[in-house]
């Protein structure tokens, strides 16, 4: 994907930072996490950002204002998470993310077209790699539409959309073809752990606050006090 986002915009002004903006749009729709996001752009692009002269903090703001794309992009695991709290559809919360994921990114891509560094402009990538590059990143780019198109149609909760998912990044990495492969996955489930964790902290932490407001009856409470406080000043 990151191929192919260069193909894209490579050639432009500030290329490489035009890059980040897209990639995190591509990958915002396979991982649904910003903490995804922001740890992949930091191993991937941020080095090549720092070799090409780019300012250590714009790099982190462009990654981090970027990769709130992945709250609102399906499949958000933001979305799913608040769905399920609040009883709304996780479909519809998908349907309704795209068009302002998709604002997002135009609006990040022209700011920094016009008003960020110049960086380093490649040269116009040739039909024949963009197309080598659309054909590697194909695939994963297929997850956001079979995850909705599933369900959307009825096919497949959202949480057996998360398991075809995973299953066909498996497939993907072709892990019989290198069993070496194998020995990683314990880490990798440990570290999807920890980043499904980072979003469920902050759920768990706001629902235990909703539900402390509604046994002290706390909205009475305020409401009380607004009304002695209105009485006090009519006096």
């Amino acid at each position: 994907m990151i191929a192919l986002s260069q193909t894209l915009v490579g050639h432009l002004r500030g290329g490489l930072a035009q890059v980040v903006t897209i990639f995190s749009m591509f990958f915002a729709g396979i991982s649904g996490s910003s903490a995804a996001d922001v740890a992949i752009l930091s191993r991937t692009l941020a080095p090549e950002m720092k070799r090409e002269g780019y300012n250590l903090a714009f790099t982190a703001a462009l990654i981090a204002s970027a990769s709130t794309m992945a709250n609102l992009i399906p499949p958000s695991i933001m979305a799913v998470v608040y769905g399920r709290l609040a009883n709304v559809s996780i479909g519809g919360l998908f349907l309704g993310g795209v068009v302002p994921g998709f604002i997002v990114w135009h609006w990040a891509d022209d700011l920094q077209h016009f008003f960020g560094p110049i960086g380093v402009m490649r040269k116009r990538a040739s039909f024949g790699e963009f197309t080598a590059a659309t054909k590697l990143a194909v695939v994963p780019l297929m997850i956001p539409f079979i995850i909705m198109g599933g369900i959307l149609t009825g096919q497949f909760t959202p949480t057996e959309a998360g398991v075809i998912a995973g299953r066909l990044h498996c497939f993907r990495g072709d892990p019989a073809a290198q069993p070496r492969t194998y020995r990683h996955l314990p880490r990798d489930m440990a570290l999807t752990g920890l980043l499904y964790s980072i979003p469920m902290v902050t759920i768990g932490a706001a629902s235990v606050f909703g539900w402390m407001l509604a046994y002290l009856r706390g909205p009475a409470v305020v409401s009380g006090w607004i009304s002695s406080a209105a009485a006090a000043i009519r006096s």
